[in-house]
């Protein structure tokens, strides 16, 4: 088995990658959303918010379809991939016993914490959801912020496919 020092640097280099978003959040909003949508969706975003009582009323999505949504970006995320295939074998001590089981504990300990930090961010979006809906001017404000970068994001997009 790797060191316990070889184990902690593994985690904290495991620990960026997680907190690391990648390529796969511009990829879905590229491909659900064109970037003339985006600056539309973005422009009424700014100009009409919607209130509090509108987005508490928008319908939920079922936690099956949600948690299918998360393994499939994760599983098509290129980010880990390269991790596993350049990053992670580093990890691995020849001198310490077999390569695989050292490889199925080092991928082990990255889901578990990759889940920690997944479950961390629902929780604090849902606490900040609670505290965003909690004043019509936070959801406004929210909402307007959120249109500008969407604006951006589609002039980024705009500029980046013209190349």
């Amino acid at each position: 088995m790797p060191s316990v020092e070889m184990v902690l640097v593994f985690m904290a280099a495991a620990l960026a990658l997680n907190l690391t978003p990648g390529p796969d959040i511009l990829y879905v909003t590229a491909r659900i959303a064109g970037a003339i949508y985006l600056v539309v969706i973005g422009i009424q975003l700014i100009v009409r918010p919607r209130t509090a009582s509108q987005v508490a009323a928008l319908p939920r999505s079922r936690l099956r379809v949600i948690f299918m949504q998360a393994v499939i970006t994760n599983v098509l995320n290129p980010k880990v991939a390269l991790f596993f295939l350049a990053f992670l074998p580093q990890f691995v001590d020849a001198l310490a016993g077999p390569s695989v089981p050292q490889i199925l504990l080092l991928g082990l300990l990255f889901n578990v914490q990759g889940t920690l930090v997944n479950v961390a961010v629902a929780l604090l979006a849902s606490r900040g959801t609670n505290w965003l809906r909690a004043s019509e001017r936070r959801v406004a404000a929210l909402q307007r912020m959120t249109g500008a970068l969407f604006v951006a994001l589609g002039a980024r997009l705009a500029v980046a496919s013209n190349r």
